[in-house]
C-alpha cells in the first residue's frame, strides 16, 4: 500500500501545485476587477460632485485643483467637441506627470465611464474617463490619472490576498479529499474478489453514472439502455461473446465528454457552430481514453461509433451500413428510444407510441432497418417493465447480466 502513496503523492502535488497557480491567478484577476470597478465608482462620484458645482459658479479651475488635492494625480477636462478645457496635476506627482500620454488611450466616449489599470514608473494607477453630466446631458469628459487612498491600497492588497488565499485552500482542500478518495477506491479495488471482472463491471457502472450525472442524466438512465440492448442484442442473435462489449460501451459511450466544458454539455440555448465542433470531439477524445486499456478494449466499438448513422451521414467518420459495427447498431436504437421516451427538462416523454413510429420513420436513415425491426418485437415488453421502474428495480434486472458477463 505505501507504493500507492508513493506514485501518487508527486502527481497529486504537482497538479495541485498547477491547478492551484491558475485558479489563484484567475483568483487575482477577478478581485483586481471588482477592485477598479470600486474605484470608478469613487472617482465618479467625487469628480461629479466637485466639478459640477465649480462649472456651475464659473471657477473650473478651482474645481481641478480640489480634484487633485483628492486621489487625482491627473486631471484633463475637454467639451464635447474634444478641446482641452483644463489640466490640474496633484502636488504629489512627479512634475512630468502634465505631459502624460497614455500608451494605449480610452476612447473618448461622452456616454460610458471607462478605465484601465496602468504602470507609470513602479506604480500601478487607474486611467479613467468620466462623462460629467448635468442636467441630463453630457457637459465635458474628464481623463485622468486615479490612485487609491493608502487605507484603500490596503483594503485592496487585503482583499486580493484573502480571494486569492481562499481559492488556493479551496483547491488544497480538494486535492487532499481526491487523494483519500483515491487511495480508499484503490483498496477496495485492490481486495481480493471472487472475480477480477466483476469488480472491473461494478467501476463501469460507478464512471459511467458519474458521465449521465455530468450530462444531467441519472443512472437509471444508464441502467435503461443497457437492458434495452441487451434484449435487442438477444433478438438479433449477438453473440454472448460480444455481451462483455455492449454493456461496458452502453455505460462509457459518452466518456469523451470528461474533456467537454461545463459551459458547452449544460448550456440550455442552442449551441453555436464552433461549440457543436467542440461536443463532437468527445467522440475521438472517448477513443483516446480507453484505446491502451485492454480491459476497455471491448467498449471502444459503441463509443467509437454510436453517432455514426446507417446512411452513413453521422460522426466522425461518416461511415454507413454494416460498416457500422453490430453493437454500435444496436446500441444507438436503446439509447435514442430512450431518451424519446423520458422526461428532460427541455421536453415531455413520447408515448411508446410515438417513439416507435420516429425510430421507424429512421429506418435506413439513422438505424439498422433489420435491427428496427426486431426492436419493434420487443419495444412494447421491454417498456412496460423498465420505463417506470425505479433505480433500485432496474439494477437488479441488469444484475444477471453482469452476472453472466463476469461467469458468475
Amino acid at each position: 500500500m505505501r507504493s500507492i502513496h508513493f506514485r501518487a503523492l508527486p502527481g497529486l502535488i504537482l497538479a495541485c501545485l498547477l491547478l492551484a497557480a491558475a485558479t489563484g491567478s484567475l483568483a487575482y484577476l477577478f478581485q483586481l476587477g471588482r477592485v477598479d470597478t470600486h474605484l470608478l465608482h469613487l472617482a465618479q462620484v467625487e469628480s461629479a460632485h466637485l466639478l459640477d458645482a465649480s462649472a456651475s459658479n464659473g471657477d473650473l479651475d478651482k474645481g481641478m485643483s480640489l480634484l487633485t488635492q483628492g486621489q487625482f494625480l491627473l486631471a484633463r477636462i475637454y467639451d464635447p467637441a474634444g478641446h482641452l478645457l483644463g489640466q490640474a496635476v496633484s502636488r504629489q506627482a512627479d512634475r512630468r506627470l502634465a505631459n502624460y500620454a497614455s500608451p494605449t488611450p480610452l476612447p473618448f466616449d461622452l456616454e460610458h465611464a471607462r478605465s484601465q489599470r496602468v504602470r507609470i514608473d513602479t506604480v500601478s494607477v487607474l486611467e479613467l474617463s468620466l462623462p460629467l453630466v448635468r442636467d441630463g446631458h453630457t457637459w465635458a469628459l474628464l481623463q485622468g490619472i486615479y490612485q487609491a487612498s493608502p487605507a484603500n491600497q490596503k483594503a485592496i492588497h487585503d482583499e486580493i490576498l484573502n480571494g486569492v488565499a481562499l481559492v488556493v485552500l479551496a483547491v488544497l482542500v480538494t486535492a487532499i479529499v481526491v487523494y483519500r478518495l483515491t487511495i480508499s477506491l484503490y483498496r477496495r479495488l485492490s481486495r481480493p474478489s471472487t472475480t477480477a471482472q466483476a469488480g472491473n463491471l461494478e467501476v463501469l457502472e460507478v464512471v459511467g453514472n458519474m458521465i449521465a450525472s455530468r450530462d444531467a442524466e441519472s443512472s437509471a438512465h444508464n441502467y435503461r439502455v443497457t437492458l434495452y440492448a441487451l434484449s435487442l442484442a438477444h433478438e438479433a442473435g449477438l453473440p454472448e461473446s460480444a455481451m462483455n462489449g455492449l454493456i461496458a460501451g452502453s455505460f462509457l459511450h459518452d466518456i469523451g465528454k470528461i474533456t467537454v466544458s461545463d459551459a458547452i454539455l449544460r448550456k440550455p440555448q442552442r449551441l453555436s457552430e464552433s461549440e457543436v465542433g467542440e461536443m463532437r470531439l468527445h467522440v475521438r477524445r472517448g477513443v483516446d481514453l480507453v484505446k491502451r486499456s485492454r480491459w476497455l478494449a471491448e467498449a471502444r466499438e459503441i463509443i467509437e461509433f454510436h453517432h455514426e448513422r446507417f446512411d452513413g451521414s453521422g460522426y466522425p467518420r461518416g461511415v454507413g451500413g454494416e460498416r457500422i459495427p453490430l453493437a454500435a447498431r444496436i446500441f444507438a436504437i436503446a439509447e435514442v428510444f430512450d431518451a424519446l421516451t423520458s422526461v428532460r427538462p427541455y421536453k415531455s416523454a413520447a408515448s411508446l407510441e410515438d417513439a416507435l413510429e420516429i425510430i421507424t420513420r429512421e429506418a435506413g436513415r439513422h438505424f439498422d432497418p433489420r435491427l428496427v425491426a426486431d426492436f419493434l418485437v420487443i419495444a412494447a415488453d421491454v417498456h412496460g417493465k423498465w420505463q417506470h421502474a425505479a433505480e433500485d428495480v432496474l439494477r437488479a434486472a441488469l444484475e444477471p447480466h453482469l452476472n453472466a458477463a463476469c461467469g458468475l
